[in-house]
């Protein structure tokens, strides 16, 4: 009986000293850094979460999205989506400048002073822009076309288009009264806003790669 006793507190003390060396060890491995103990993961329901960051939940509406535009313009754009077909896209950014040297050229002759004699001349040398930046906004409807290849999705859509460029033109003056000639050059602000119409279509997968023609209706030239 004496050894019965003795047998069965010794199981019992042998449990007990397994019990405090596994939850000693677990403690040590799950045990946090001084920084780390200071932080805690945040609870945040799934409703919660949708608003937080929309775009990734991609089967819910709305959501929206950020990125970047290469190409004409370069530029910094956001999209937003009410709902499966219907998108608002607002564009910010640097307008290709270099695509336009020929209408800058056109366009020199109206910015000349009328108060010139017939003897006096400007014949203009070349042209820079120093500031071309352009904000677009475009209401776009887009339809899948997963059945020609995945992830692939087609655009078009109506829009406005407002622009801010500074011109510098270098130019020659004569003046064949007092034989004279000499270089100069003038700078010319424009402020231009236009209506734009456009299509495109956007394959994804990774960052997507996106090809887009757009037309744009001549506006007002406010400067």
């Amino acid at each position: 009986m004496h050894l019965a006793k003795t047998g069965l507190v010794l199981f019992v003390f042998l449990i007990a000293a397994d019990v405090s060396y596994s939850q000693a060890r677990k403690s040590s491995i799950t045990r946090k850094s001084p920084i780390s103990s200071r932080f805690r993961a945040p609870i945040v329901s799934k409703s919660k979460a949708r608003i937080m960051c929309p775009i990734f939940e991609k089967s819910q509406y709305p959501y929206q999205g950020i990125g970047l535009k290469l190409g004409d313009p370069f530029a910094l754009t956001y999209k937003y989506y009410p709902n499966k077909h219907w998108a608002l896209a607002v564009d910010a950014g640097k307008a290709a400048s270099g695509l336009y040297n020929k209408y800058y050229r056109s366009v020199y002759s109206s910015y000349l002073p009328d108060t010139l004699e017939n003897v006096e001349s400007i014949q203009y040398l070349t042209h820079i822009a120093q500031s071309d930046w352009l904000f677009e906004t475009k209401f776009l409807y887009q339809w899948d076309a997963g059945k020609l290849s995945k992830g692939l999705q087609f655009y078009a859509g109506v829009g406005l288009q407002w622009r801010s460029t500074v011109l510098e033109y270098d130019y020659l003056f004569e003046d064949e009264a007092i034989d004279e000639s000499r270089f100069g050059k003038f700078t010319q602000k424009r402020f231009t806003y236009c209506a734009t119409l456009q299509s495109d279509h956007q394959s994804a997968g990774g960052f997507g790669t996106c090809w887009q023609t757009s037309l744009s209706y001549p506006g007002r030239h406010v400067l």
